[in-house]
């Protein structure tokens, strides 16, 4: 027999046994899945159908809870008013009449409420009863009260008045027909106390279990339901459905009905009383009661009524029942889908397994063809090699496999190896065209980069420096003529800094472009960008705002050069693109703190055109703008943005663009700047002697980010008081209620009343007298109204945008006090220096003085002290030459030390002309000192003192008066 034809039964039980092993795996599977998920939703759908009914039991025992408490608040509250009211008075009845209406009003469970006059020597008095009944939201009199009783049939009021305590009754849970509505209703009162404390009468209110009834009914509706109500004694209070149990049981108790297991072998009523006496849920599957021989699922909850201050009533229990095939129902049919879907789910993919593995004879008999067409020379087709036992169709195409491999190996191998060759020659030479054109390209970007750059940097300082000039020379006094020189200088001097950057160029050409570190001021720095800038946001008459960040160190290491140099070219591009009457600022904050240095962020926003998404990502890239149309309406190479990048980046900082377009656009940059070693030369603070509790400084802008700003800074240097306002009607209210102040710092343009309006009406407001000093602030230039401004008033003038240093520099000029330095003659060591010299110490308050004493006293200085200045003069008078010098306090009573020192000067003796006066005083302002100049006085120090500035006084005049002698 050919080998063929032996195997071919082999191949035949081989495909019919794989199907079979197949199809029995799967049928193993389902069924076990099945049962699986079977048991599962079975589980879940009766806990989900029991938990329909214990929520159903909960809901319902809510609902009596909330109207019992709800009632027995109104009660408590009715009790209380109606016991303070003498029942035998008319005005005292209406009173009470309104108060039971208004129980019904704001209590919506209940149906009635009413109050009887009665005690317990006489209950059937009735010096005073009345009821009012709540029906559709109507509230009238109830002549008949009748059904207002108890279960004994006892008066309404017979248990509050003897017992003298609240009573809650299930009273007349039987169905009322009032206005053809069926309601069931409790009733709650309570004892009214009289002031001589004794029962006086009894109120109360008839609730509607409402709630309750509506969720038994429809518990009830739903597949065969059953709901009752039971009292404390398991008698049924309401029953509804008499169809279920085909008589009325309401009145009888649970135990007379059966209450078996549901194999009814015993009866579980003594098992559930002791549940639900431990006030525990009673629920269990069981054989009746009301339903015959069926299962059901019955639960029993007791319902407390614990419902205020100690004040319980019986309590109740709610049987609540269901047929178990009913209740699962839904979880036996969803089981049976699963059982059904399974099935024939199993029966389809056998089908589909016997029809596949038939189907897989013919087209294996095909490919036993194709294979071997191949070992012909028909290469279409490819397949692996087996053991040459194998007799089958699959066997005869492995073993053809392996023949065509063998022919093809030599073959493939030779054209792969070609084809790579090729592709290493073609890689190579893509790679020195792209280099060659790479080369080609920079050459032509660094020659236009030169170019481009000059004229774009040298551009914008110019442009500065000429609108200073023109400003100039339009300016009237000497000040703002300085003002627009040193902004000349400013610009003169970044100028300067982008001729060096042009030298450079040929560092940048050869790839050695580097940074020069130095010590530098950053706010400084900023000064100096913005006052380059602020002319173009003029012309353009743009809002221009900055916000510096006073937690950066004041001194750093750094180029600040080319820090400016990045800041005013996104300045200069904000500008640009902004159109007139835009906003542009600037904010600069201090990111974060590392051991060795600091990294500042700094951001400049717009609301000019805005850049696209797609154009954002070539903006830092060197000749390109946004689009072309940009740059023929704007102007610019494009060449600003890739050196600021590459400027950044050799700070160990990077850069970045936020914008959508039509939406303007907010660039940011950070830098990593060290700490410096040096000092601020002279740091900005307030003058030495500024009395900080009379300093008081008012500040008005309608642009509240300025008002928080100059708040901040001023709170920073130390002022205790700076008030601020948004308009000009708003600083006169402020004046008008806290008096004037020190300084006023007033913006020029306001919407209503400008800054030279407000001005002329705080002048108005406040006496000649009081030194007061008025600068406007103003981001535009203030030239044109600077006449009209000083007529109205204006002391000084300040330019926006507003830096730390520029407020405390006005503030200090406004003061007109100074710092005294080192260099005026204080010294380290004080020990002994000024032994053999007295002076004259004028002082009314005695701890001042011994403050001074004791803080002299190492110099070893003499002092005599006076009381006011009646006393210095005399002790002056009496020896002139017992004193080196005097120290004068101006307020002193009797004679102050003004008026003192004008009389020693005025004495005919050589030693009052010539003796050193150092005035002593804690008011801040430059016209104080000038007075104590006037009076004859050589010099001022400022209290607190300062003993510094007190030793540098001393030894410069002293050693004066020594050099004489």
């Amino acid at each position: 027999m050919p080998p063929e034809r032996k195997h071919k039964p082999q191949k035949r039980s081989t495909l019919f046994t794989a199907m079979a092993s197949t199809l029995s795996v799967i049928a193993v599977f389902f069924c076990a899945e099945t049962l699986f998920f079977a048991n599962f939703l079975y589980d879940n759908g009766t806990k989900s159908a029991k938990g329909m009914v214990l929520s159903y039991t909960e809901q319902v025992a809510n609902a009596i809870r909330d109207a019992l408490k709800s009632s027995v608040v109104q009660v408590k509250y009715a009790r209380s008013a109606l016991g303070g009211l003498d029942l035998d008075s008319q005005r005292s009845r209406e009173e009470a009449d309104r108060i039971l209406k208004m129980l019904l009003e704001v209590n919506p469970g209940a149906h009635c409420s009413w109050a009887i006059a009665a005690d317990k020597a006489s209950p059937g008095k009735q010096a005073y009863s009345a009821a009012w009944m709540n029906h559709g939201g109507v509230i009238a009199g109830m002549a008949n009260a009748r059904f207002l009783k108890n279960p004994a049939d006892e008066p309404w009021y017979k248990k509050p008045l003897t017992t003298g305590e609240f009573y809650i009754g299930v009273l007349g849970l039987d169905p009322l027909d009032i206005g053809g509505e069926t309601i069931y209703t409790a009733i709650v009162s309570a004892p009214i106390i009289g002031p001589n404390g004794e029962t006086a009468g009894v109120c109360g209110v008839n609730i509607v279990y409402k709630s309750m009834v509506d969720l038994i009914y429809k518990f009830e509706a739903e597949k065969e339901n059953r709901a009752l109500l039971l009292g404390s004694d398991f008698t049924i209070l309401y029953a509804p459905g008499k169809e279920a149990i085909k008589r009325d049981i309401t009145g009888t108790k649970l135990n007379y009905y059966p209450f078996m297991d549901k194999h009814q072998k015993y009866n579980l009523f003594d098992e559930m009383v002791e549940t639900l006496r431990n006030g525990e849920i009673f629920w269990r599957e069981i054989a009746g009661p009301f339903i015959e021989s069926n299962t059901a699922f019955v639960s029993i909850h007791p319902i407390s009524l614990d419902v205020a201050d100690n004040i319980r009533a019986e309590p109740l229990f709610l049987f609540m029942g269901t047929k178990a095939d009913v209740l699962y129902a839904e979880a036996n049919r969803i089981v049976w889908i699963i059982v059904g879907v399974n099935a024939a789910f199993l029966v389809i993919v056998s089908l589909v397994i016997f029809f596949n593995v038939n189907k897989l004879v013919t087209p294996m008999r095909k490919l036993t063809e194709d294979a071997l067409k191949i070992s012909g020379g028909d290469y279409s087709v490819a397949f692996g090699t087996v053991s040459e036992n194998d007799q089958n169709e699959i066997a005869i195409l492995q073993r053809t496999l392996t023949k065509m491999t063998d022919a093809l190996k030599g073959s493939l191998s030779e054209v792969e190896r070609r084809v790579e060759e090729r592709t290493e020659e073609l890689t190579f030479m893509t790679i020195k065209a792209e280099e060659a054109k790479e080369r080609a390209e920079n050459a032509s970007k660094v020659k236009s980069q030169f170019l481009a750059n000059m004229s774009h940097e040298i551009r914008t300082p110019m442009n500065a420096i000429i609108g200073m000039v023109s400003i100039g020379k339009s300016a009237q006094d000497a000040e703002r003529k300085d003002y627009c020189l040193s902004k000349i200088q400013d610009a003169s001097k970044h100028l300067l800094g982008v001729i060096n950057d042009i030298l450079d160029m040929s560092k940048i050409e050869a790839n050695k472009f580097e940074l020069s570190y130095a010590d530098f001021s950053f706010e400084k720095m900023l000064q100096n960008v913005v006052n380059v800038m602020s002319f173009r946001v003029d012309e353009k008459k743009q809002t221009f705002k900055v916000y510096y960040d006073r937690a950066i160190p004041a001194m750093l290491v750094g180029d600040d050069q080319r820090i400016s140099q990045v800041i005013t070219n996104l300045l200069s591009n904000a500008v640009k693109f902004t159109p007139e009457g835009g906003a542009v600022s600037l904010r600069t904050n201090l990111e974060k703190r590392l051991d060795n240095g600091c990294i500042v962020r700094v951001e400049v926003s717009d609301t000019g055109i805005g850049i696209k998404a797609e154009q954002q990502k070539k903006l830092f890239r060197s000749f390109q703008q946004a689009d072309s149309h940009t740059a023929r309406k704007y102007g610019g190479t494009g060449l600003g943005l890739a050196i600021s990048k590459s400027i950044v980046e050799m700070m160990n900082g990077d850069i970045g663009v936020t914008s959508v377009a039509g939406s303007g656009a907010t660039f940011h940059f950070t830098v990593f700047l060290k700490y410096s070693l040096v000092t601020a030369d002279k740091a900005k603070t307030l003058g030495e002697g500024v009395n900080m509790s009379n300093l008081r400084i008012l500040t008005v802008d309608d642009d509240q980010d300025v008002l928080d700003y100059f708040t901040g800074v001023t709170k920073d240097f130390g002022v205790m008081r700076c008030d601020t306002a948004l308009s000009g009607v708003e600083a006169l209210g402020m004046v008008d209620r806290y008096g004037s102040y020190n300084i006023y710092f007033i913006d020029w343009k306001m919407p209503e009343m400008d800054g030279i309006e407000l001005t002329a009406e705080i002048r108005k407001k406040i006496p000649d007298t009081e030194n007061a000093v008025v600068i406007l602030i103003s981001a535009a230039e203030l030239t044109l109204v600077e006449l009209k401004a000083k007529e109205a008033g204006v002391d000084k003038f300040l330019s926006k945008p507003l830096f730390p240093s520029s407020i405390v520099d006005a503030i200090n000029e406004s003061l007109g006090l100074h710092r005294v330095q080192q260099s005026e003659g204080a010294v380290s060591d004080i020990t002994g220096i000024f032994a053999g010299h007295r002076i004259l110490l004028a002082e009314d308050v005695e701890i001042n003085c011994e403050i001074v004493k004791s803080l002299l006293e190492p110099t070893g200085l003499d002092i005599d002290s006076a009381e006011n200045g009646i006393q210095a003069v005399a002790k002056f008078l009496e020896s002139p030459e017992k004193y080196d010098l005097i120290f004068m306090d101006v307020q002193m009573p009797e004679m102050d030390g003004l008026e003192a020192t004008r009389r020693i000067r005025s004495m005919d003796t050589p030693l009052a002309k010539s003796i050193p006066i150092i005035a002593m005083t804690a008011n801040v302002f430059k016209e104080d000192v000038d007075k104590c100049m006037a009076a004859g006085m050589n010099v001022h120090v400022g209290k607190p003192l300062n003993m510094d500035d007190v030793v540098g006084r001393l030894n410069k005049y002293l050693r004066s008066a020594r050099s004489d002698m």
